[in-house]
């Protein structure tokens, strides 16, 4: 097993700086420093299937396991160790803090100590990116890939973690978005689909708002694995919607996780 917890990162953040936007926004700024750390880790194994029949495909018994994330350390005065779990059990990862990272096997699958130039036919690949860091909001996404063995093809996933510099807590669509825009937002979805031109396995209007979503310097991108509503064929479909565009349907929470900024109160 390699692995990497090595990496640390102090970075100073600015909460509020740079100059607002006039009109309805604040034009006030407003600064707070929070030094943030994060360590890296990569690991590279194989696994042992020991509840599989023989079938004669060469490396079938095996499973090579390999990753590499960016993880927390500290994030102010947050306490980051619920934020890791979630990270974690997203792309199924274990830490310890005396064994470094490994993966979460399956039932009927154990660890081994052999080299990973071992013939294995399955392969689990596991990624956890920091894709978007500002004062306000901090975004992690989680790849996953593997391909079984015997199988027609392998599959992929991507999920996310939005996390709230400010409260420390994970945000959800709805605390970015305003009551009842449900029906607007689906339908900005099924406008971006139908403009992608995406072989899908359902109706146009079956699509509805998926699960997983990222805040990204631009907008929200929302996501949506193979089969949820198009063939592997597609891979990931990603539908992006420009902040602009949200601009009504955000909450004031959410305008400030998107731009930064806090729309300026009624006199």
């Amino acid at each position: 097993m390699k692995w990497v917890a090595a990496f640390l990162a102090a970075l100073t953040v600015i909460s509020g700086c740079g100059n607002p936007k006039k009109g309805n926004i604040k034009d006030e700024t407003k600064t707070v420093n929070r030094n943030l750390q994060f360590e890296s880790y990569t690991f590279d194994m194989i696994a042992e299937r020991t509840d599989s029949d023989t079938v004669g495909i060469p490396g079938e018994k095996y499973i090579r396991y390999s990753g590499q994330g960016m993880l927390p350390v500290d994030i102010g005065d947050a306490a980051v160790k619920s934020l890791r779990d979630s990270l974690l059990r997203m792309v199924r990862v274990r830490f310890e803090e005396e064994s470094g990272p490994s993966p979460m096997l399956a039932d009927g699958e154990r660890l081994t100590d052999l080299s990973v130039d071992t013939d294995a036919c399955g392969i689990m690949y596991s990624s956890l990116s920091l894709t978007l860091a500002t004062p306000a909001v901090m975004v992690w996404e989680g790849y996953r890939e593997g391909y079984a063995c015997g199988a027609a093809h392998g599959n992929r996933a991507a999920s996310f973690v939005n996390y709230s510099v400010e409260s420390g807590k994970i945000l959800s669509l709805a605390s970015l978005m305003k009551p009842n825009y449900e029906k607007s937002l689906v339908k900005m979805i099924r406008e971006k689909i139908d403009d992608m031109d995406t072989d899908l396995l359902v109706k146009l209007n079956e699509v509805e708002i998926p699960d997983q979503f990222k805040i990204t310097s631009t907008g929200i991108v929302f996501s949506y694995d193979p089969y949820m509503i198009a063939p592997y064929s597609e891979g990931i479909v990603q539908v992006k919607i420009p902040t602009g565009d949200l601009m009504d349907l955000l909450s004031d929470d959410g305008l400030y996780y998107l731009t930064g900024q806090r729309p300026a109160k009624e006199d």
